[in-house]
């Protein structure tokens, strides 16, 4: 589950998945880690966090100037993520809780 929150509206998002997903779904998202750590030397113990990953932060801040890697993973994470089972839950509303 994740938030968001620009000046004029809060958003939620989650992703449920059945119980025969989650390792696999887990795995696939790993292998995407550990392709990026060879490919782009990123921590093995990087997050996939949309945040960090769109604005160059935390363990992808060393991409500031490298959009197109960020993006790159960025695709094999919805990839891995459309190979499964899954559903994607997205509210929003117009104004801050």
């Amino acid at each position: 589950m994740d938030e968001g929150y620009p000046s004029d509206a809060y958003y939620i998002a989650a992703l449920m998945a059945p119980e025969r997903e989650a390792m696999p779904l887990a795995d696939a998202l790993d292998t995407v880690v550990a392709k990026a750590e060879v490919d782009h030397e990123v921590s093995t113990t990087a997050e996939l966090h949309g945040h960090d990953l769109f604005r160059a932060k935390a363990d992808w801040a060393h991409h500031q100037k490298k959009p197109r890697v960020r993006i790159g993973v960025h695709n094999d994470v919805s990839q891995a993520i459309t190979d499964h089972d899954v559903k994607i839950i997205h509210r929003g509303n117009a104004s801050h809780p």
